[in-house]
């Protein structure tokens, strides 16, 4: 998914030269590579989970940044009439980005 976000960022020309510092600077850090791990391994685990039973999955989620941190206020406005609605979920994936997305 992190890759998936990169490439759009960079074909849709909402990234500017500070979005791929801060995306460098991520990199180079040992616990933002950690966190993103993680959190791939949490969205996996979502796919298995009931919708109902994801709280403390999510609750996790929440806390971990990883490679992305610092990136949204780097972004520059674009038009990508893209939705959550265009990634394909699984068990409470769809629940997890809902909720995640609404804390943007």
């Amino acid at each position: 998914m992190e890759i998936d976000a990169l490439d759009l960022m960079g074909l849709t020309g909402v990234a500017s030269p500070e979005t791929w510092e801060v995306l460098r600077r991520n990199l180079a850090e040992p616990a933002r590579r950690a966190e993103t791990r993680r959190f791939r391994d949490l969205w996996e685990e979502l796919g298995d989970t009931a919708p109902a039973d994801a709280d403390d999955i999510i609750a996790e989620l929440r806390t971990l940044r990883g490679i992305t941190d610092g990136v949204l206020p780097t972004l520059t406005p674009g038009d990508a009439p893209l939705t959550t609605r265009d990634i394909t979920t699984r068990g409470a994936q769809s629940r997890a980005l809902a909720e995640l997305a609404g804390a943007l």
